[in-house]
């Protein structure tokens, strides 16, 4: 009965804080042209909704991907995918030994599905997977590249990478 000692512990005036608080707090998270970023479904990528039109979404994606090579490309026009060739680059990897001191090499891809939520009239939705893999400098090791999973910071800023080269307006 909300009460301690005769008192009781909220009245209106505290309904009300706890409403203007929600409110603040919708306002906050709901604003900006991407709001949220999630662990797609079936793991393995990362999905973001944009609040811009496919055509929009999808000339951010290709902005954002720049010189990256691309393997294959389909766009049916309210859903598309993009399959990037390996993109090269130094691994973050730190191991001692014969070779201590050399950079291991990593590279990775992206598979970027780009879906209209226009049914909905709520934007486009970008899923990115990306596929990593790691060689050491030098050794046996050296001659193949290892699966490495990743942890979520290659796709989230090629999102943030995407975010940026969307226009200033959004479509919607």
């Amino acid at each position: 009965m909300n009460r301690i000692d005769g008192k009781r512990l909220c009245n209106n005036g505290c309904r009300g804080v706890i409403w203007a608080s929600v409110l603040i707090l919708f306002v906050t998270f709901s604003q900006g042209c991407a709001y949220f970023t999630k662990k797609a479904p079936g793991g393995g990528g990362y999905a973001r909704i944009f609040s811009y039109s496919f055509r929009d979404t999808w000339s951010g994606v290709i902005d954002a991907l720049g010189s990256a090579p691309i393997e294959s490309i389909e766009n049916t026009g309210v859903n598309g995918t993009i399959k990037t060739g390996w993109i090269e680059t130094d691994s973050d990897t730190e191991r001692s030994g014969l070779f201590f001191g050399r950079k291991w090499k990593a590279r990775y891809r992206f598979r970027i599905t780009i879906t209209s939520l226009s049914a909905m009239d709520a934007g486009t939705e970008v899923t990115i997977h990306a596929v990593a893999e790691e060689k050491s400098p030098g050794g046996m090791q050296a001659n193949t590249w290892q699966r490495k999973a990743t942890n979520g910071v290659l796709e989230n800023d090629f999102l943030q990478k995407i975010e940026r080269w969307m226009p200033k307006n959004p479509a919607f």
